[in-house]
């Protein structure tokens, strides 16, 4: 005959703790991880290479023109967001169909398509204006990055959204520089 044997298995008690030691792992590797600042991480490095580039098409604007596109505006002492004309030379934006001058905004298309093959627009999208962002930046019709020049006549173009550090990149006529916040 065969014998009969008790069942074998774990108690209520060795699986609670297998399932707490689980979850407090797993609590700690979230915390080292930090999803939420490796985002943020990423989001502004796409800036800094959207600025990048908006600003090596200008240099090439400039080398091949002899002066920047839309003078009356994009050079001003005031900082204003760049028109989202998406990848079209035009005058009005891809989003809402207003004009860059309505809502304030640099005209770039000048630089679509040769030098640029569609002005870039911020990662994180279209923002509503708050508190937090400048209006300036939060047009509807804009690209969430700014453009201006300083004193000196040198050009910026920065992105203002950035969410860990300030991002912006200058140029005089084909000398580029990573530099502070503001101009």
């Amino acid at each position: 005959m065969k014998k009969i044997s008790k069942n074998k298995g774990f108690t209520l008690l060795e699986i609670l703790l297998v399932v707490g030691i689980i979850a407090i792992l797993a609590g700690i590797v979230i915390i080292a991880l930090n999803p939420s600042k490796q985002l943020k991480t990423v989001r502004d490095m796409q800036r800094k290479q959207a600025i990048g580039e908006i600003n090596k098409a200008l240099i090439q604007y400039f080398i091949a023109n002899g002066r920047y596109p839309d003078m009356e505006l994009a050079i001003s002492t005031t900082i204003r967001e760049i028109c989202n004309t998406g990848s079209a030379s035009a005058t009005t934006t891809s989003v809402t169909g207003e004009t860059c001058v309505s809502i304030n905004s640099v005209n770039l298309s000048q630089l679509v398509p040769v030098y640029l093959a569609a002005i870039p627009v911020d990662p994180s999208g279209y923002i509503v204006a708050s508190g937090l962002i400048n209006t300036a930046y939060a047009a509807v019709g804009g690209t969430g990055y700014a453009i201006a020049k300083n004193s000196n006549n040198n050009v910026y173009v920065s992105a203002p959204k950035a969410e860990l550090a300030s991002i912006k990149v200058g140029s005089t006529a084909g000398v580029v520089g990573l530099g502070s916040n503001g101009f």
